[in-house]
């Protein structure tokens, strides 16, 4: 597979766009896609390719500009006006170490965060240069670094320095700043340049937005800074704050939590009915120093009830997952009964939340609401709900660029944990994960997720349900139910288990069961051009799965013609649905776009018929739909 093919290039051109107007759990934020710029100066439109090498595949809807050259730049018209912050999704290549460290487990960190960034792109409004600024750091142009980038693949294990890969990942990475000076006006002109001619930089989209003003220091509370600065200060007002019952705030700035020796997590023993709170993720910057494991991250108190931990970025040095023993998730442990966490920017640790007790027998994280975060270009998961964590509630949340699955529930049964239940995931997005699975469910019991947008899962699944993993499982006797999810442009014929350069395939579907699965609703669900199959169930024995009301429209985008899960002669682009199993899943309406009446189903299903067919599929006319 050379490029896109015409069927690639027409659904990126028409059904990306039309489902994805409006959707949840989006950032209040206009986005500008690179390929809608004006470009000059030798900027060069890359995409839309599904190629797993290609770094378009891992772009938002496959494409994105090159900056190839000093001159090269791309502008845009702004559609609205009194903005001045800036997200920037870009690409940059990799230093040929991988900032490879000379001991991962040094105490003393080798690389300060101000000392990585070794590129820049300017930013013009209206033809004048304009500085940025990052929490009190004021630049003269937008700095870059590829240092938390870059992933290297072999099957599905990652390694941090290029060299004898098969695949790799985490092509793209973020920065955002404030634009210094008066906000931007509708119809100003942004522009962004290669200036320095370091790098061929790439651009895959800027969201602009207005910075909301600093929260003032609560009446009452502490203020870090009468304490001091760095982990002494930051320890010393917590304790006050614990023995006199107020808040804890972090002003606006960069505040570091590191020591020379030891465990540099801060770990919230004795927080019961605490407020921490800064003054606004774009103004308080907490920030990790330390690279090693156990370098950082804030963990909650098993015991505590009511803590409320909001209102600013967490950010880390961490660039390595040690074998996945790094322990630096942003938000850790459990967090006891009734927690708020909100309005948290989570970027750059092994994952953004990672809520569970590993000490038995484990005490879970309970009535927990979690809403109006951001987390993004993490090297494992976005959010894992895992030991027993229950009754807890996800929404209004933005997972992006996350290098496992970028919202999970695993029912770990490890220390004693009890099943997870009642967990409730709604109104999302997650975008461009770059590996397994976009929203995962592992197991538990009576959980809903509804309403979340999920699009570009890179060589994923958009949501998986499987049995792989030890733990409860689905023993469930109450359905989990997914309600008007959306997935657009996910599933793959080459998986990280799976290599297109080598012709072996891995397919998953954009929605995928593989094992003991049951007791499992899909609702109102629209799958838009999946990469294979729309659904994919295989090996297992699958009971009481039903979809109702379903719309699939373009399937077998990326061209994959083989299949670990079928017949030789099966070496269709993809199905509907691929089933491989004992299962009877009911199909209870489904309305089928630009797909062929003779990809509905597998050849091994239309040997079973395994599907009950409440209704009969109906295909909407189009000029592929086999009417």
């Amino acid at each position: 597979m050379n490029g896109p093919s015409m069927k690639l290039r027409s659904f990126c051109i028409a059904s990306i766009g039309l489902y994805a107007a409006a959707h949840a759990g989006a950032p209040a934020a206009a986005r500008y896609e690179a390929e809608d710029a004006r470009l000059a100066g030798g900027a060069a439109l890359k995409g839309p390719s599904l190629v797993q090498s290609d770094i378009a595949a891992q772009a938002s809807d496959m494409k994105y500009v090159e900056l190839g050259n000093r001159g090269a730049k791309l502008e845009w018209k702004l559609r609205e006006g009194g903005v001045d912050g800036v997200t920037l999704r870009f690409t940059m290549p990799d230093r040929e170490d991988g900032w490879k460290q000379s001991n991962p487990q040094d105490e003393t960190p080798q690389y300060r965060r101000e000392d990585v960034f070794c590129g820049s792109l300017e930013l013009r409004v209206n033809g004048k240069k304009r500085k940025v600024r990052q929490y009190g750091k004021v630049s003269e142009a937008i700095p870059l670094s590829s240092y938390w980038m870059w992933q290297y693949f072999v099957g599905d294990r990652p390694a941090d320095e290029p060299g004898g890969h098969e695949i790799a990942r985490f092509a793209f990475d973020e920065v955002h700043f404030a634009i210094d000076g008066a906000p931007l006006a509708k119809g100003d002109v942004l522009s962004l340049a290669n200036v320095d001619g370091k790098y061929p930089y790439g651009v895959d989209f800027v969201e602009l937005e207005k910075i909301p003003a600093p929260i003032p220091q609560p009446e009452g509370s502490l203020s870090v800074a009468d304490f001091g600065t760095g982990r002494e200060a930051i320890d010393k007002c917590f304790a006050a704050c614990r023995e006199q019952g107020k808040t804890m705030y972090f002003p606006a700035g960069v505040w570091e939590y590191w020591t020379k020796t030891g465990d540099n997590r801060w770990l919230l023993n004795g927080a019961s009915n605490m407020k921490i709170t800064g003054a606004g993720m774009w103004h308080t910057n907490l920030h990790f120093p330390g690279a090693k494991s156990f370098g950082g991250g804030v963990g909650g108190d098993r015991l505590a009830k009511g803590t409320e931990f909001c209102h600013m970025y967490l950010s880390s040095m961490l660039r390595s997952r040690f074998n996945q023993n790094a322990v630096y998730k942003g938000i850790m442990e459990a967090w006891g009964e009734g927690a708020k966490l909100h309005h948290l920017w989570i970027e750059h640790f092994e994952c953004g939340f990672w809520l569970g007790d590993y000490q038995s027998p484990a005490k879970p994280t309970v009535k927990a609401h979690i809403y109006d975060c951001r987390v993004r270009n993490n090297l494992a998961d976005g959010i894992n709900f895992c030991q027993g964590t229950s009754d807890t509630l996800l929404e209004n949340c933005n997972f992006r660029g996350n290098g496992d699955d970028g919202i999970a529930i695993w029912n770990n049964d490890a220390c004693e944990a009890q099943d997870c239940t009642g967990i409730t995931i709604r109104n999302n997005t997650v975008e461009n994960n770059w590996r397994a699975a976009s929203i995962a469910v592992f197991g538990g019991d009576g959980h809903l997720i509804e309403n979340n947008y999920i699009k570009d899962g890179f060589k994923g699944a958009g949501i998986r349900l499987n049995t792989d993993f030890p733990g409860h499982q689905f023993r469930n006797t109450k359905l989990i139910r997914f309600v008007g999810n959306t997935i657009v442009n996910c599933g793959t014929s080459w998986d990280c288990y799976g290599d297109q350069a080598q012709d072996r395939p891995s397919p998953r579907g954009a929605i995928d069961f593989q094992g003991e699965v049951r007791n499992i609703v899909f609702e109102r669900t629209t799958i838009v051009g999946t990469h294979r199959a729309a659904i994919q169930m295989i090996v297992g024995n699958m009971e009481n799965i039903r979809f109702k009301d379903l719309v699939v429209d373009t399937i077998g985008t990326d061209g994959g013609r083989k299949s670990r899960y079928t017949w030789a002669e099966d070496l269709g682009p993809g199905r509907v649905f691929h089933l491989l199993g004992e299962m009877k899943p009911v199909v209870d309406g489904i309305t089928i776009r630009n797909v062929s009446r003779d990809n509905l189903v597998n050849l091994q299903e239309k040997d079973k018929k395994s599907i009950v067919w409440v209704k009969e599929p109906v295909f909407a006319s189009s000029e592929n739909s086999g009417k």
